[in-house]
């Protein structure tokens, strides 16, 4: 009877873990769900904003404005540093008199490994600190992105 009972235990654990496996993946995909559609709708925004910005300032007013939005942006927070960088992106695009000098030294493929030396230029071209400035990296990275693609 000992042997039942710690069996009945046992199974009854087990179901009790298969439930809140299930229930922990189901709850998984509605996060994704919800949070994929909060990050479109942002980049949406992001991008209309930075075209609206564009169209009246400076290449330097774009850089230094996206500079300003990613401030409050945590390091990990990829949802905010995404739509930062869609909004440099589309602030770039749509300068009226785009200062292509930005692109000097840039790598020609960001993705694969960063230009240490054209980071600290654009840093030091701002008064942004490379090492301590976080939002300044991001910024660079939406910058070295952006004259891959416009180059």
């Amino acid at each position: 009877m000992a042997n039942d009972g710690k069996r009945k235990a046992i199974l009854g654990l087990l179901a009790l873990g298969i439930l809140g496996g299930a229930c922990f993946c189901g709850l998984s995909v509605v996060w994704l769900v919800v949070f994929a559609n909060k990050d479109q709708q942002l980049a949406v925004v992001s991008r209309r904003d930075g075209r609206a910005f564009g169209a009246n300032h400076t290449t330097e007013e774009c850089v230094r404005e996206g500079h300003r939005r990613g401030v409050p942006c945590s390091v990990i927070d990829a949802m905010c540093n995404n739509a930062n960088a869609d909004f440099i992106d589309a602030c770039l695009s749509n300068t009226s008199n785009p200062d292509m000098t930005i692109c000097d030294g840039a790598p020609a493929n960001p993705a694969l490994l960063a230009e240490h030396g054209y980071a600290i230029r654009v840093c030091e071209r701002y008064g942004w600190d490379p090492d301590m400035d976080t939002t300044a990296n991001n910024v660079v990275s939406a910058i070295e992105h952006w004259c891959a693609v416009n180059r």
